[in-house]
């Protein structure tokens, strides 16, 4: 009866187990349709995890994206990496007035899926590393500072 009892617990483990694996592989095959649908040229070199998003970094004519999906796999965002040269004048200026001339590390285009587009960079900004987020109407919004 014991050994009954155990391969009886021993087989709803396995389909438990299983089951939950079958859900994992789907939910991946998901956003990698999604992917593949708005990136038909593109390849994932990896898939993260940030806060409520499922990212998939990617290169695309030799200029690294990051395409941003929501839980349902719909595409939520993509952020093209760039140059701080390649910021809009209106953002540069921006940066520019509030900050002075500083040390920008890095920048990156993000569009959403709803047509809204700002730049993200970080600055050397009075001993302290700033990420800011700045809009196409020079609008700018601290996310982030860290003391050097």
């Amino acid at each position: 009866m014991k050994r009954t009892v155990i391969a009886f617990l021993m087989m709803f483990a396995f389909i438990g187990t299983s089951s939950a694996q079958d859900a994992k592989a789907k939910n991946a095959e998901r956003f990698q349709r999604s992917f593949a649908k708005n990136f038909p040229n593109a390849s994932v070199n990896v898939w993260d995890t940030q806060e409520e998003f499922i990212v998939a970094r990617f290169y695309l004519n030799e200029v690294k994206y990051d395409a941003w999906f929501a839980k349902d796999a719909s595409l939520y965002a993509v952020a093209k990496y760039t140059t701080v040269e390649q910021l809009p004048t209106k953002v540069f200026e921006a940066i520019n007035k509030k900050y002075g001339v500083s040390d920008l590390v890095g920048a990156m285009e993000v569009a959403k899926t709803n047509g809204r587009v700002y730049y993200v960079t970080k600055i050397h900004h009075k001993n302290s590393l700033h990420t800011i987020r700045v809009y196409s109407n020079g609008n700018i919004q601290i996310m982030k500072k860290e003391t050097a």
